[in-house]
């Protein structure tokens, strides 16, 4: 979602530090950051199961939670069409998919270009403007996560709306001028002679608003998001609108969104004649008992009980003590990824901050594929020394390293930009993707990919990962522990700077390394640069390697630095 700023600081929450701080929170903290303009942040939603964060109000409550800033808004408890009685409309609702619809006519319009000032909002937001009805549903959606959709009431037959599944193939011109061809279950919006919206996907061209409508009927409505999501797959039709119905979407934000929408209808000159609210949603409080001693193991640090109720309820959680270690917490109605106990302490950890978990003050970067490390049962059958294996990371991490974890899978970018010979690695028998097909044969392919990803962010990364790696055999693959490093900074030398750092970590592990001024012999020579490599060896046994990658390498992950690499077996 593209975020405007203007608009957000304006109306939404006033943050109490600098723009670069609030993003860089986000990232840290909450959810990906795709790109940060003078005009936007887009946040990036891949992976992420947080509704809240597609609206204006949700990113909004979020800031105001990491830097304890004032929201600028209130929550809606009293709605317009309470006031008066107004007459129902005519909707039929034939399917179970569609627990909540709303309609509303608002006669009395006229269209014309919206105001510059919505016009700067919603380009900001990566909208274009139509015009001053059909505005007004994208600038509501924008600011509270729910998508509404405006029909042209003289064209829908006696104003009369029936949501029903397809029962055979039919037919619709959709609002791109595309036809398209329905399936049988497909949810639609229709009237008795013909249909006119795909739910929750794109509205039809017979039924849009034009220059001579002067009436609408208002649509707010909740679908089924799996089935919608199938809709949309099949067609090859993902909007904004639809993007939010398959996150999820709550009663109590249709109803506030819905209530906005009118409002703004009428500060045009319109007039609500009419209403009517299907509503077939039970939406129950989520209620959840957390436990200290589950937020202190899981966590891993000491956390006070002021801290613990402090963040939750600047992320606006009711919290009740019910006993001396143990709180009912109330989940606020728009957080819909919580559902357990494990979701509220992860919350907790994350307003701690990752960095302060860590340890040694460490920055920790917000990775795509990373989880916190931890390290296995000491009682494991594996043969590896797992004190040496913390002492060796303490002291990686002592020198500014960030400790890393990647999937132990080779990406299908890796093995191509690599030209990997996938003859030769471990491949997985039934791979739930084409991403976990092929095992790891080395850790600092992974390592390059991730910093390609925060090199956007960041001028300097210095990370480091100790896991496990496969080698093919004729019968079965082996697996080795192996620990590999990897620096790009602002410098010309960045494997002259990762061997100083790689020394001091040596000396303190008692470890006398030997280096070799030689390519590593079992990787094509194109994979690092010609002059720059050496070879590591202990007990006249080779090791390892420290290199630095070639620039036509690190040219295919988009990455204009010098990027050095060590790995070595344990």
């Amino acid at each position: 979602m593209k975020v405007p700023i203007k608009w957000l600081e304006d109306e939404f929450v006033k943050p109490q530090v600098p723009i670069d701080n609030y993003v860089n929170d986000l990232s840290y903290k909450t959810i990906g950051i795709k790109e940060v303009t003078p005009d936007h942040f887009e946040l990036d939603m891949k992976g992420y199961n947080r509704a809240d964060l597609l609206s204006l109000r949700g990113v909004a409550y979020e800031i105001s939670a990491l830097n304890e800033s004032p929201v600028l808004f209130e929550e809606e408890k009293e709605y317009i069409w309470e006031k008066d009685n107004y007459p129902n409309l005519k909707i039929d609702i034939q399917t179970p998919l569609v627990p909540v619809y709303a309609l509303a006519k608002i006669d009395n319009l006229k269209v014309t270009p919206s105001k510059t000032e919505d016009l700067e909002k919603l380009q900001a937001a990566g909208f274009r403007g139509v015009n001053n009805l059909v505005d007004i549903t994208n600038l509501v959606m924008l600011e509270y996560g729910q998508p509404l959709h405006a029909f042209s009431a003289e064209k829908v037959n006696n104003e009369h709306i029936i949501v029903r599944e397809t029962s055979t193939a039919e037919k619709i011109t959709t609002l791109d001028h595309k036809k398209r061809i329905l399936e049988k279950g497909d949810i639609v919006i229709a009237d008795q002679m013909k249909v006119l919206g795909i739910a929750g996907v794109m509205g039809g061209e017979e039924s849009e608003i034009t220059q001579s409508t002067t009436s609408i009927l208002l649509e707010a409505a909740i679908f089924d998001p799996v089935h919608l999501r199938k809709t949309s797959n099949r067609l090859g039709l993902h909007s904004e609108a639809s993007k939010r119905f398959y996150h999820g979407l709550t009663k109590r934000r249709l109803m506030q969104a819905l209530n906005s929408a009118i409002k703004r209808y009428l500060s045009l000159g319109g007039k609500l004649t009419q209403i009517s609210l299907y509503d077939h949603l039970d939406e129950q409080e989520n209620i959840i008992e957390l436990n200290l001693s589950h937020v202190r193991t899981l966590i891993g640090v000491h956390i006070s009980d002021e801290k613990i109720e402090n963040f939750l309820t600047r992320l606006r959680f009711d919290v009740k003590k019910t006993k001396p270690e143990v709180w009912e917490i109330k989940v606020p109605y728009f957080r819909l990824d919580i559902l357990r106990e494990e979701d509220l302490i992860e919350e907790i950890a994350r307003l701690f901050d990752y960095r302060n978990i860590i340890g040694n003050g460490a920055n920790i970067i917000n990775f795509d594929q990373t989880k916190i490390n931890t390290l296995k049962d000491p009682n494991s059958k594996e043969d590896v020394d797992h004190e040496f294996l913390y002492n060796l990371k303490q002291a990686l991490a002592e020198e500014g390293l960030i400790e890393i974890q990647t999937y132990h899978f080779f990406s299908s970018d890796v093995i191509n930009h690599f030209s990997w010979d996938r003859n030769h690695l471990v491949k997985i028998s039934n791979p739930i993707s084409k991403e976990t097909k092929y095992l790891r044969e080395d850790i600092w392919p992974n390592l390059l990919e991730i910093a390609a990803k925060n090199l956007k962010f960041r001028d300097r990364i210095s990370i480091f990962e100790i896991g496990k790696t496969y080698l093919s055999q004729r019968f079965l693959p082996v697996e080795r522990y192996h620990v590999s490093l990897l620096l790009t900074d602002s410098s010309s030398e960045p494997m002259e700077r990762l061997f100083e750092l790689f020394k001091k970590v040596a000396k303190k592990m008692n470890l006398n390394f030997e280096f070799k001024s030689e390519t590593p012999k079992n990787y094509p020579l194109e994979y690092f640069h010609p002059v720059k490599s050496m070879l590591l060896t202990l007990n006249d046994k080779k090791s390892g390697f420290i290199a630095e990658i070639h620039p036509r390498q690190t040219d295919k992950f988009h990455v204009n630095k010098r990027v050095a690499v060590l790995e070595l077996e344990i």
